[in-house]
């Protein structure tokens, strides 16, 4: 749990869009039946945790999509270098 919450301190338009999407699983290997089975039970909302979700990444992306086209956006625009806090590694 302390990685959902981690992701969710760290995620800052919140007020644009209240999802973050998390990534799990071992290399190639894929999630192990442990990591699902917590997955199912976070399903439940915690006190004091975010809701959790198990599903594909294209219905995220198309949700947030969605509010990054809508005509209220509060999403920032950034203008020249982009620079990412919290990658873990690079492919070059």
């Amino acid at each position: 749990m302390s990685e959902i919450m981690g992701a969710w301190k760290r995620y800052e338009p919140k007020a644009a869009q209240d999802e973050v999407v998390m990534n799990y699983g071992y290399g190639d290997g894929g999630p192990t039946r442990a990591m699902i089975e917590c997955g199912i039970r976070l399903r439940v909302r915690h006190l004091g945790y975010s809701k959790v979700k198990l599903e594909g990444i294209v219905p995220f992306l198309d949700r947030l999509g969605a509010a990054m086209n809508a005509p209220n956006s509060k999403f920032p625009t950034w203008n020249g270098e982009l620079c990412l806090q919290y990658y873990r590694s690079t492919l070059t």
